[in-house]
């Protein structure tokens, strides 16, 4: 299993993909090319796929719609894998909230676990 770890940016999120299952992405995801930043993240977690249980953390603060679609490319790699999914979302944060439930029913299959956390 690769070890990918992204410094988050203004515009990207933060990523992290340990050696031990743990996907974590987080932040803002508002760039131009959003296809550019997701592919590498979607190749290393396609050549994970029988490795090992993954366990993804979604924590973003705000993505615009380019990033969405690639969020949903990603979150579709993911299932494709024996994986849970936590939907991290700020308390009172309905939009994010109803995108995590949005991109649930989307992707069959894979156990979506929403958190409400604390500004």
């Amino acid at each position: 299993m690769e070890i990918l770890n992204i410094k988050p940016t203004e515009k990207t999120p933060e990523v992290i993909f340990d050696t031990e299952g743990k996907f974590y992405i987080g932040g803002r995801s508002v760039h131009e090319h959003p296809e550019k930043f997701y592919a590498e993240i979607i190749e290393i977690i396609d050549k994970t796929k029988a490795d090992k249980k993954l366990d993804a953390v979604l924590d973003y603060e705000y993505f615009n719609t380019g990033a969405a679609k690639m969020i949903l490319k990603l979150l579709k790699k993911i299932a494709e894998i024996d994986s849970e999914v936590t939907w991290k979302y700020e308390t009172g944060d309905e939009d994010m909230l109803e995108a995590g439930e949005d991109y649930a029913s989307m992707v069959i299959g894979t156990h979506f676990v929403f958190v409400e956390k604390d500004e």
